[in-house]
C-alpha cells in the first residue's frame, strides 16, 4: 500500500513538472515567426462578445472631442456604442453593422439610418476608418488573417518581437512589435520606404482576461490625414454573457434616412 501511495506520489510530481515545463516554454521560448502570427490570429478570433466602458478621444481637422463611452462589440458583425455626458447623461446611442447604421440622437430626438457604412463612420468620428479596422480598433487588436500563410521580410526577438512584411507593389512597410511573454500585440505601424509613417496604433495598460491579455488604453493615429483615435478604457469584459443590442426609440422621435 505504501509503495502504491510513493508511485501515486511519484506520477504526480511527474505530471507537474510536465506542466510546468510546457508553460516556460510557452513563455520563454522564442516561437518562429508562423507560430507566432497564428498565435496572435488565434487570440484576436477568441474574442467573440466584448464589452468596455471608458473615454473615447477624437482629434481631426474637423472634430475635436471627448467622451464617456461604452461600446459593445459582437462578432462578426455588430457595434453598439453609447456615448455619455456629466452625471451620465445620454447624448447618442450608435449600432453600427456592415450592411447598416443606425444612430439616436438622443437631445435631438432624431433617428438616422444609413446603409452607407463607411461615409455614415466618418460623418460620425471624423476619422478614415472602415468598420473592420474599427471592430479591431477597439479591442485592440489588428487582423492578421492575410499573414498566416507569409513569412515576414524581417523577424526578431530582441526585447520584443517585432515583424515586417513589405509591399513592394505600394511602397510600404507594416510592422508589428509583440511582446516576448504574453504575446500581446503593443505597436503596429505602417510607413513608407523612406520612414514615413502613413498609419500607427500603439497599445498599453494591458490586463489579463481569460487568459488573453487586452490593452486598456488604445491609440490609432492616421498621420496621413492627422487623425486620432484614442480610448481609455477603465472596465473590461470579454466573453460575458451577451446583451440586446437593439435600442428602442420614443414614438415622436423623427426618422431621418441618409440614403
Amino acid at each position: 500500500m505504501i509503495k502504491k501511495i510513493l508511485m501515486l506520489g511519484f506520477v504526480i510530481v511527474l505530471l507537474s513538472g510536465c506542466a510546468s515545463t510546457e508553460n516556460i516554454y510557452d513563455r520563454n521560448t522564442i516561437l518562429p515567426a508562423d507560430r507566432l502570427v497564428k498565435k496572435l490570429e488565434s487570440n484576436r478570433r477568441k474574442v467573440k462578445y466584448f464589452e468596455g466602458t471608458g473615454v473615447l478621444k477624437i482629434n481631426s481637422a474637423e472634430l475635436v472631442a471627448t467622451s464617456n463611452f461604452e461600446v459593445i462589440v459582437k462578432k462578426p458583425d455588430s457595434i453598439k456604442i453609447s456615448f455619455y455626458g456629466p452625471f451620465g447623461v445620454d447624448i447618442a446611442h450608435v449600432l453600427i453593422g456592415k450592411e447598416e447604421v443606425k444612430l439616436y440622437d438622443v437631445l435631438q430626438n432624431n433617428f438616422y439610418v444609413s446603409s452607407k457604412n463607411n461615409d455614415f463612420l466618418y460623418r460620425l468620428f471624423k476619422v478614415n476608418i472602415s468598420f473592420d479596422e474599427l471592430l479591431n480598433a477597439l479591442i485592440g487588436s489588428v487582423d492578421m488573417t492575410d499573414r498566416l500563410l507569409m513569412e515576414p521580410d524581417e523577424y526578431s526577438a530582441e526585447g520584443k518581437y517585432r515583424l515586417a512584411y513589405i509591399d513592394k507593389l505600394h511602397a510600404k512597410k507594416s510592422i508589428y512589435f509583440v511582446d516576448l511573454k504574453t504575446l500581446a500585440l503593443t505597436k503596429y505601424y505602417i510607413e513608407k520606404f523612406n520612414g514615413e509613417k502613413l498609419l500607427e496604433a500603439n497599445y498599453s495598460d494591458f490586463s489579463e482576461n481569460n487568459k488573453l491579455f487586452l490593452p486598456n488604453k488604445i491609440m490609432l493615429v492616421n498621420k496621413t490625414d492627422s487623425q486620432t483615435l484614442e480610448v481609455d478604457y477603465r472596465k473590461i469584459k470579454l466573453n460575458s454573457s451577451q446583451r440586446n443590442l437593439k435600442f428602442s426609440i420614443p414614438r415622436s422621435t423623427n426618422i431621418i434616412k441618409l440614403d
